[in-house]
């Protein structure tokens, strides 16, 4: 989830995203944790980088899972290498 314009975060979140994924898709769909990043990281063409994301979190390093020089804010990668290494750590 990205952060909001004021800070909002996961915590407060949480609810409304689960009954909406609830009632819109099923059970299944709802997420064991949510967390806030501050920019969904996108390529130069605006689509959503969900694989790459999703491989740092299961512990690879960004530099090999993609190249910063195609992504629309190359810092945007930065705020799933903490969550990874949290992730891991339990």
């Amino acid at each position: 989830m990205r952060e909001g314009p004021r800070g909002r975060t996961a915590e407060g979140s949480r609810e409304p995203i689960t009954t909406a994924l609830r009632d819109a898709l099923s059970p299944r769909h709802v997420p064991d944790g949510i967390t806030t990043v501050p920019v969904v990281p996108r390529d130069r063409t605006g689509r959503k980088l969900e694989l790459p994301a999703k491989k740092i979190l299961l512990g690879a390093a960004p530099s090999e899972v993609v190249s910063r020089d195609t992504l629309a804010e190359p810092a945007s990668l930065d705020a799933f290498t903490p969550l990874a290494a949290q992730r891991s750590a339990h």
